[in-house]
């Protein structure tokens, strides 16, 4: 994997019958599913998925720390917005 910037996406999908809650997406202001997405700074081509999710079932740091920090080589570093900080610098 390249040096490389995350965000998350939220993907529309049809309601589900009984309505679920937890599948309501703010970004959407409906129905939808999250999935994590990492592009190569230097080509543009995505180079990691991760999901679905329910919408802010997981923070972006829990998954980084649960799923992309094992995919990463020695070297390689991710770019990300305040979601992914622990705090920490």
């Amino acid at each position: 994997m390249a040096n490389t910037s995350v965000d998350a996406t939220d993907m529309p999908i049809q309601e589900m019958s009984p309505f679920d809650k937890d599948l309501y997406s703010y970004k959407l202001n409906g129905p939808g599913l999250q999935y994590k997405i990492g592009l190569c700074i230097q080509s543009g081509f995505i180079v990691w998925v991760h999901g679905p999710f329910k919408p802010r079932a997981w923070t972006d740091i829990r998954i980084f720390q649960s799923s992309l920090v094992f995919a990463l080589d020695i070297g390689e570093w991710v770019v990300a917005d305040g979601g992914c900080s622990d705090g920490q610098q």
